[in-house]
């Protein structure tokens, strides 16, 4: 098995990282960055995304698994507490795997891609656009930007928005509105939107100034047109991700929002 470990740079993830490497090691894994079967995030779920995208181009042959030793772990099975549990898993034990779509933003040529979410935003100036699905002209939006969630993202800026929580076995994308202007002159939807996972949303303005989010990371839009377009919806690439517990998904939410 060829794995590599991606770790949170504090002192408790480099221990716990000291410990897989000699588990594995004596088992014959072989460590190789480049071309792991295995991916093993170390942190919280920014260290999983970090992951994801730094293996964006080769999900067909990796699958992820998750060490929660940061202050949420979404994406993460086991805690810094259980690392024997963890290593006797990998070694012995069949997970289940789960893949988890990615969405897809495309401006011109260009593509990117968002485990959690993708973004249209303009934090200089308001953004002025309008909003199709699926060829049909849903509204003139004018506001900070657009968010498109998947469901597996909902608990995320999703939901800082105020968008819903959603089971993630339901495909679906969330379209949610950024300081959306809403007054007697402009109005726009002014709710979140569940999507089925088979639409296409097409983004058409002037989108000079703008940036293209995609999880943690985000581009400037350097040149654009007038009357410029740009595209959302569900990707074929999926993210792999081991579970080696059956950890209810209502169990995570009130771990993660509402328990103590």
């Amino acid at each position: 098995m060829k794995y590599f470990i991606c770790i949170r740079d504090d002192v408790n993830s480099h221990l716990i990282a000291d410990r897989l490497h000699s588990a594995f090691q004596e088992n014959n894994f072989i460590c190789d960055e480049e071309n792991p079967e295995l991916v093993i995030s170390l942190g919280g779920d920014g260290t999983f995304l970090r992951s994801v995208h730094k293996y964006i181009d080769k999900l067909n042959q990796v699958s992820f698994v998750g060490i929660h030793t940061g202050k949420l772990g979404f994406f993460c099975d086991f805690t810094r507490n259980e690392i024997d549990e963890f290593i006797h898993d990998i070694l012995y034990e069949k997970p289940k795997i789960y893949s988890h779509p990615l969405l897809k933003i495309t401006h011109h040529d260009k593509e990117y891609y968002g485990l959690n979410e993708v973004r249209l935003e303009n934090p200089f100036n308001t953004m002025i656009c309008n909003v199709y699905i699926n060829d049909a002209l849903l509204e003139n939006f004018r506001g900070n930007g657009l968010n498109f969630s998947t469901s597996t993202g909902a608990s995320a800026y999703n939901r800082s928005l105020g968008g819903p929580l959603i089971d993630p076995r339901l495909n679906s994308i969330v379209l949610g509105e950024i300081a959306s202007i809403n007054h007697n002159a402009y109005r726009s939807l002014d709710s979140f939107l569940v999507l089925h996972e088979s639409s296409k949303i097409c983004i058409r303005g002037n989108f000079k100034r703008c940036l293209i989010g995609y999880d943690h990371l985000f581009e400037s839009i350097k040149e654009t047109e007038l009357e410029d377009e740009i595209y959302v919806s569900l990707s074929s690439k999926v993210v792999k991700v081991l579970h080696y517990k059956d950890v209810d998904y209502i169990y995570r939410l009130r771990k993660a929002f509402v328990a103590d």
